[in-house]
């Protein structure tokens, strides 16, 4: 079903494609955690064996901590630990759901994915700009994006999907155009790409991009 929210719409691509694959069996990656939707999508999923979400700033692993505490059930949490250290200063929390899904949240660019990821991944997130209500100047960067995506296409399993959705009105739209250019020139024989957009929308609409591994 397809909605006027782009987010979902990449929700829906992720659960149609991990719909035959078995539970807990799925490694997966939120790239730009923010406020935690992606990330508790990720972490809700049945199939979900381990979640991993970065971002650079500390209050996204706070917002994102208390998202999941309010929607998820919690069996431990590492950041229990630190009984007198504020939250917006401990750079890793991992937390164990009921379902056996281990989530961890890492203070760290995106960049840096591999310095904590060795296996493959089934499934990985993006939605880029900035972290809602927090500072603008703090936002995804073309470069340092388009070096963490062709880290990720190395890193994603075969058959894994990877959805990225890019704003427009975000730096001008460069880091939207970089992006569609890196995208549209790897090898046809080992990745789809595909680009989802509203032909009669603003023109500063979202993008979503969709990248199915051979």
């Amino acid at each position: 079903m397809w909605t006027r929210d782009i987010t979902q719409n990449a929700h829906q691509f992720i659960l149609s494609h991990i719909s035959n694959c078995e539970e807990n069996s799925l490694n997966v990656l939120d790239a730009t955690m923010g406020n935690g939707n992606d990330t508790l999508f990720l972490a809700s999923l049945a199939q979900a064996r381990e979640v991993w979400a970065f971002d650079v700033q500390r209050l996204a692993i706070k917002n994102t901590k208390e998202n999941l505490e309010n929607k998820l059930n919690i069996l431990s949490d590492s950041s229990n630990k630190y009984h007198n250290t504020n939250i917006e200063n401990i750079n890793e929390v991992s937390i164990k759901t009921s379902n056996n899904t281990k989530i961890n949240l890492i203070c760290q660019s995106h960049l840096a994915f591999t310095d904590f990821i060795t296996d493959k991944l089934d499934i990985i997130m993006f939605n880029l700009g900035y972290l809602p209500t927090s500072d603008k100047k703090i936002s995804t960067e073309a470069e340092i994006t388009v070096k963490t995506i062709e880290k990720c296409l190395k890193q994603l399993n075969s058959m894994g999907i990877m959805t990225i959705i890019t704003y427009i009105g975000h730096d001008n739209g460069m880091e939207y155009s970089i992006i569609k250019q890196y995208l549209g020139n790897i090898a046809y024989k080992d990745y789809k790409v595909l680009r989802i957009t509203i032909d009669n929308a603003s023109e500063n609409c979202p993008q979503l991009f969709v990248v199915i591994k051979e």
